[in-house]
């Protein structure tokens, strides 16, 4: 933008009015304003203040907003940026203020968050050392609440919001060490930003070079809000500001600083006294919070954000013990129907969808229906071509140690190449082959590509070559414990006919259970990804049944759906160098449908593809790994076709997966459809309004009959309409009047009974606390509004009590 020249600038008599302190309050704002603009009137604004303020180049110093323990903190406009920013600078320079400066700089340099202020820019090496940040105005948190009518729950809103930018902070390895109502300022928008990171430590490095030695005024923290071990002068990690935290929550619920906050029953006293929603629940959380041990407070701020959740949805907390079930419920039910109807009417909704949705699923006969086969498995073979991309540097340039010459090394590109089928989302991934010992300097990169699938929700299948006597496999521990699912790696014969393979089911080494061969184990996790298969044989027929990994009290462990596979007959192994003579395989006819190819991709293109042509590829696709070199793994088909062990494999995964029977109906188009007409049922009945005055028990009455009729009218309608247009009209029909009846009941209940949180009487709270880190945050000339960075330590020498 073009400079105004100062002669005809309009502003120029308030510009000067302003450099006096002559300016009234109500024009500052703008005067401020056209001082990012105008570089003649800044220049007037410095020369009337060379005096005052210190000479910083590139930046004009417009007010004085804060004085801290390191630094003074002004209003300044960026001539570069033609912006206003915070300015720091640092004054009575020491090598220990200097570090802490310097250590401030650092750390918050690494922070980009909503809700912590953001650095612009920092001059550390001549002085004046300085840094600039952004210029929001705002109030601190204490003084936001007593100044503002803030309601409870959106209270600890913003204290969640404050737990999640601490959590952030602690992710990137970062402890504030000082959180407390003044290092909390509350914008314009209302959104909580942190400041003050001046005494922060990097977690895991005690003797960080960075991290200054000593403290200029003793132990570094706030009476109130410091942990003991970090006022002891010990050692502290993120459990320092869980304690913070805590005593911070208190305070924004009472509006008092924290007194014997780690006595839960004296808590819930107060806070029972205060008509406070929930009082245990809340003063549970606050308890475990500032409990004076360390190991017993929440582990980290997920833990703590998970608790306060729960508190407001009305949900079990972890820190609460020997609750009342049904009083907490009441208390929850009661809350969230008065202050968040929404949120309520959308639980109702979404459980009667389910319920409907399930009563339909179970009622449906099972149809068995053509698999689309060619869709079902992809796979990625290691081609000479692969080793020879290797050599020249196309493929796996990246990786130090990888050696075309040396097989072992090669778990480095499957572990690259896991790491890219993590972003395709297949629905499974099969390795054709064993790890039969640990190589540390190549199976890092294995196990980050296991990590990856794992955590993109994606099952890994690795084959066993080898059994012990408990029918565990036998190989790297570390890959075997990654990988969680293994399957038998065994012989296929694909010679026997031109129409289907012989596939081993399981092998069975008693008193062991049948472990799985590598294609059922495939299509067990494909089935099931949160489930471990357990075969039973029973006559001619290999029952597989699904058991949980994850079990839930009172909940069944085992899936009700099961797999049956016929078996073509069972067979010893003999002595053959890997199984023992008693080993007993068990086989089934695998169907093979010629039309029905199989993609088969060279592992060096697929290395190579970008993450669209990987989607395309694999999304939702079984995909198998293996060898596709002359003279390994190689058999001929009844044909006399040369077929390599992993296309057998993908061939019989493929075929297992296309011929699994499912219901007519399919689960997500009617969880959608049901979902659909719930949500129009529940609008509907909250736009008709209540014109009559039913009491609570005929309106809980008529609406109990309506959702227990509506599943009835699902669960017969399902066994026995067969037109799906009629099925879908009257699931219409029963979601309309099931989710509109408890919406309904629920919007009596809120009409009959309101439930509100308390409004706290905030009182003007003595700044004599006793801290080493007290906050001014306005200037006594300009009576300045304080922006998210003027909240800066004022240190002082009164020794900590307790």
């Amino acid at each position: 933008m073009a400079n105004r020249p100062a002669q005809v600038c309009r502003y120029r008599a308030s510009v000067d009015a302003l450099a006096r302190g002559a300016l009234a309050v109500e024009q500052r704002a703008a005067a401020q304003r056209h001082l990012e603009e105008c570089e003649s009137c800044r220049k007037l604004f410095r020369e009337q203040n060379i005096e005052r303020f210190p000479t910083i180049r590139n930046y004009t110093i417009v007010e004085r907003v804060g004085e801290g323990g390191f630094g003074v903190v002004y209003r300044a406009v960026s001539h570069t940026k033609q912006r206003t920013e915070a300015l720091k600078v640092l004054f009575g320079k020491t090598a220990l203020r200097e570090a802490y400066f310097q250590n401030e700089v650092h750390l918050v340099a690494k922070l980009r968050h909503p809700n912590i202020a953001t650095l612009f820019d920092a001059h550390l090496t001549t002085p004046p050392l300085y840094y600039t940040m952004e210029f929001i105005s705002g109030q601190q948190l204490g003084d936001y609440l007593r100044t503002h009518r803030v309601p409870l729950a959106q209270r600890i809103a913003l204290l969640q919001k404050v737990v999640a930018a601490i959590s952030y902070a602690h992710s990137q390895g970062v402890v504030h060490r000082d959180i407390k109502p003044q290092n909390i300022l509350v914008d314009a928008r209302g959104e909580p930003i942190i400041v003050d990171f001046g005494i922060g430590k990097k977690l895991g490095l005690p003797c960080n070079d960075r991290e200054p030695k000593g403290s200029p005024e003793g132990f570094l923290g706030t009476f109130g809000y410091v942990a003991p071990e970090q006022a002891a002068g010990q050692p502290v990690d993120e459990r320092a500001d869980i304690y913070a935290l805590g005593a911070l929550l208190y305070h924004c619920v009472t509006g008092e600083p924290a007194r014997s906050a780690n006595d839960a029953a004296h808590l819930t006293q107060i806070f029972q006294q205060r008509q406070i929603t929930r009082p245990a629940g809340l003063a549970a959380i606050i308890a475990r919070c500032v409990d004076p041990s360390p190991q017993e407070r929440y582990p980290d701020c997920a833990a703590l954000l998970q608790d306060i959740a729960a508190y407001l949805n009305g949900g079990r907390i972890q820190a609460e013990t020997n609750t009342n079930p049904a009083r907490s419920v009441a208390r929850a039910a009661a809350y969230l129907l008065q202050h968040r109807p929404l949120p309520v009417c959308g639980f109702l909704v979404l459980l009667m969808a389910t319920l409907l949705a399930t009563f339909a699923w179970r009622a449906d006969a099972r149809w068995a229906l053509p698999g689309n086969s060619a869709q079902a498995a992809a796979l990625i073979t290691f081609t000479p071509n692969t080793i020879e991309a290797i050599r020249t540097g196309q493929i796996g340039a990246d990786l130090p140690g990888l050696n075309a010459e040396n097989r072992k090394s090669l778990r480095l590109l499957q572990g690259q190449l896991l790491e890219r089928l993590a972003g395709a989302q297949p629905r499974v991934v099969v390795i054709d082959g064993f790890y039969p010992d640990c190589r540390p300097q190549f199976d890092d990169g294995l196990l980050r590509g296991m990590a990856a699938l794992e955590a993109a929700g994606v099952p890994i299948v690795i084959g066993a070559l080898h059994l012990d006597v408990n029918s565990e496999p036998v190989g790297c521990p570390e890959i075997l414990k990654r990988a969680k699912r293994f399957g038998v790696l065994s012989a296929v014969d694909p010679s026997h006919a031109p129409n289907h393979w012989i596939l081993p089911v399981c092998v069975r080494r008693q008193p062991a259970p049948p472990v799985p061969g590598l294609a059922v184990a495939a299509f067990a996790a494909a089935r099931f990804p949160d489930a471990d298969p357990e075969i039973e044989i029973g006559g001619r027929t290999a029952i597989v049944k699904y058991r949980k990994r994850l079990e839930n009290p009172g909940q069944s462990y085992w899936y009700e759906e099961t797999d049956r596979l016929p078996l073509a007959g069972a067979k010893a192994v003999g002595d053959n160098g890997v199984f023992q003579p008693e080993d007993v395989f068990y086989r089934t006819y695998v169907p093979i449908d010629g039309s029905a190819a199989i993609d088969s991709l060279p592992l060096e293109k697929v290395l190579t593809a970008g993450p669209d042509q990987l989607r395309d590829w694999f999304q939702g696709r079984a995909v198998i790994c293996g060898d596709a070199i002359p003279g390994r793994d190689e058999h001929r088909s009844a044909s006399g076709e040369r077929i390599f062990g992993c296309q057998i494999q993908a061939r019989a995964i493929q075929s297992l997966l296309a011929g699994v029977r499912v219901n007519r109906l399919d689960r997500g188009a009617l969880a959608a459809a049901i979902l659909l007409w719930s949500i129009v049922g529940a609008c509907l009945t909250n736009i008709i309004p209540c014109t009559r005055r039913l009491s609570l028990s005929r309106a809980i009455l008529f609406g109990s009959a309506a959702v227990a009729a509506s599943i009835l009218l699902v669960a017969e309608a399902v066994s026995q309409v067969m037109d799906l247009w009629q099925l879908q009209l009257i699931l219409a029909l029963a979601a309309l009047i099931g989710c509109g009846a408890p919406v309904y009941i629920a919007k009596v209940i809120r009409q009959r009974q309101m439930q509100l949180a308390p409004e706290v009487d905030w009182q003007s709270e003595p700044q004599t606390i006793a801290s080493t880190l007290l906050a001014t945050a306005t200037d006594s000339s300009h009576g300045a509004t304080p922006a998210r960075t003027c909240l800066q330590p004022v240190r002082s020498a009164r020794p900590l009590t307790r």
